[in-house]
């Protein structure tokens, strides 16, 4: 009877200690991996810059556009963790779409990656914005 009692509580125990990782460090866990896929976004960016053109001023991609660099990144070798292409969409950890923006600097293109973070707010304190030159 104990045993039971035992192997019944055992998953109890397992849920309970998934819920507490996931209400601790969840938000941070989705922060770090929005900002490692903008990391491994910013390789090799030179691919795209036929996308924006010889613009010098920040242009946030089209429809178009971000579908065309959204199909190509599937196709990497990217470590997606929580994030995902759904639709055509590049995606946060919190299932929010990202932004991209372009633009021709005096180094080549810069491109600039944003997410609304976890309250899925646009320009809120907790947004994530990644530069890469």
């Amino acid at each position: 009877m104990k045993i039971a009692k035992i192997i019944l509580g055992i998953p109890v125990v397992i849920f309970l200690g998934l819920l507490a990782g996931e209400l601790f460090f969840g938000n941070q866990i989705r922060m770090t991996h929005t900002r490692f896929l903008f990391a491994q976004l910013g390789r090799d960016n030179e691919d795209y810059a036929s996308l924006h053109g010889d613009s010098p001023h920040w242009k946030e991609f089209d429809e178009q556009e971000y579908l065309k660099f959204s199909r190509i990144q599937e196709k990497r070798n990217i470590d997606w963790n929580s994030c995902s292409v759904v639709d055509g969409k590049i995606l946060d950890g919190w299932g929010q779409p990202c932004r991209i923006k372009c633009k021709k600097g005096a180094s080549g293109s810069e491109f600039r990656y944003s997410s609304p973070g976890a309250d899925g707010v646009w320009g809120s304190d907790d947004d994530i914005i990644s530069l890469n030159e």
